[in-house]
């Protein structure tokens, strides 16, 4: 089954005409001004179609799908574009390329695109405010599509442009997460710890409440500190672990 679709709405094209041959077969199956914009055509398995349609406010899109397998469950797509297209230079296709939010379905403008393909002068375009971009590209040819846009993830699809085009390529690209950077807790102070462990080495007697200057008592301060107790919270601590008659320093 093949349908029209519009390349820019990627919605059914109604009054569509479709006609589809059976390549092998030899056989041809048409439709005229069909409401939702498919039809299908008998065939037997193993057998290739060539798929055609035509409507009105549109580029006809002359065997704009080549080849394709016969299926009695897949829907392929002529995707088709509003208004006049040019031909394209010969041995080239207008290669359209649209690119929308994966969530929202919203069009991207200002995404950058990038067409490559083996032996070929890599071609860069950027997304104008309906989310496309089109160039001419070289006809049935296996090309590299790859689109960018800052604040979101890098998609690449690959593709065979067609004999007469016009193709079109839609990409969908999704918002990139951002992953939290981790940030050391200051110390007493404002500063950071720089003993990261063992919490042994006794830091500035100046910065132990008074009473408490000893090495023991310095190491425990220290380890507190790189937990995140500025000097206030400290000194409460022990104070309650004084009152509780727990030694922080000595034997």
């Amino acid at each position: 089954m093949a349908q029209c679709v519009d390349s820019e709405t990627n919605g059914a094209i109604a009054g569509c005409d479709l006609s589809l041959l059976d390549k092998e077969g030899g056989a041809w199956s048409n439709v005229t001004d069909r409401f939702d914009g498919t039809w299908c055509i008998d065939t037997y398995p193993g057998h290739h179609i060539d798929a055609y349609g035509w409507a009105d406010d549109y580029t006809p899109s002359p065997s704009y799908r080549l080849n394709l397998p016969a299926s009695d469950s897949l829907m392929y797509e002529l995707l088709m574009h509003p208004g006049y297209v040019p031909p394209a230079a010969e041995g080239k296709v207008w290669l359209y390329v649209i690119v929308n939010d994966a969530d929202t379905g919203a069009s991207l403008s200002n995404a950058h695109v990038v067409v490559s393909g083996s032996g070929e002068t890599s071609k860069s375009d950027y997304t104008d405010s309906s989310g496309s971009m089109h160039i001419q590209w070289k006809n049935s040819s296996v090309t590299y599509v790859t689109a960018d846009k800052s604040g979101y993830t890098t998609v690449s699809k690959t593709t065979t442009t067609s004999a007469f085009g016009p193709d079109t390529v839609r990409i969908e690209l999704h918002k990139s997460t951002v992953t939290p950077t981790a940030t050391m807790t200051t110390g007493p102070g404002g500063t950071v710890p720089t003993t990261a462990g063992p919490w042994g080495t006794p830091g500035p007697e100046g910065t132990m409440p008074p009473g408490y200057t000893n090495a023991r008592g310095q190491q425990i301060m220290d380890l507190l500190a790189y937990h995140g107790y500025d000097l206030v919270l400290l000194c409460i601590m022990v104070t309650m672990l004084a009152l509780l008659g727990v030694r922080l320093g000595g034997k």
